[in-house]
């Protein structure tokens, strides 16, 4: 009984990239899905005013409350922030709100990284591992009789 190598890689290799795709997928499933919902750049200015992301219970009354993403917070105009919070006094305005935004449990910054990250992490190994095995199949066919 003769066995076709090749094909029997590249079927494992169909199989185990299919399950660490969706492996992976499952892992960053919540983070890209708070990513792609509209909405977290926009909130981040309201009237003009940058606004800084804080929990409700840290803000005074009166301020913009947010539902959305599975969190409730609250906006502050970033000015405002920076008097309560002295160690956001160095900051520039972006690093004030992506940190803010942090500390409340959300991802504020450029669009879709972590979608990226998780495809190139999703995609990278099975193609190394396909061109792994292309290697080796070259190498035991070196071996062959002519």
């Amino acid at each position: 009984m003769a066995f076709d190598i090749r094909r029997g890689l590249l079927r494992a290799w169909v199989l185990l990239s299919f399950l660490w795709v969706l492996y992976v997928g499952v892992l960053g499933f919540r983070e890209v899905k708070e990513e792609w919902a509209p909405g977290i750049e926009q909130a981040a200015i309201i009237d003009g005013d940058n606004m800084a992301a804080v929990p409700c219970e840290a803000a005074p009354t009166g301020h913009t409350k947010i539902e959305g993403f599975g969190r409730t917070y609250c906006l502050l105009p970033v000015l405002e922030f920076r008097r309560q919070n002295i160690e956001y006094r160095d900051l520039d305005y972006n690093e004030v709100i992506r940190r803010s935004y942090q500390r409340v449990g959300l991802h504020f910054g450029w669009r879709y990284d972590s979608t990226k990250m998780l495809a190139a992490f999703a995609l990278i190994p099975p193609i190394l591992l396909l061109a792994l095995g292309a290697a080796v199949v070259w190498v035991i066919r070196g071996f062959r009789r002519a």
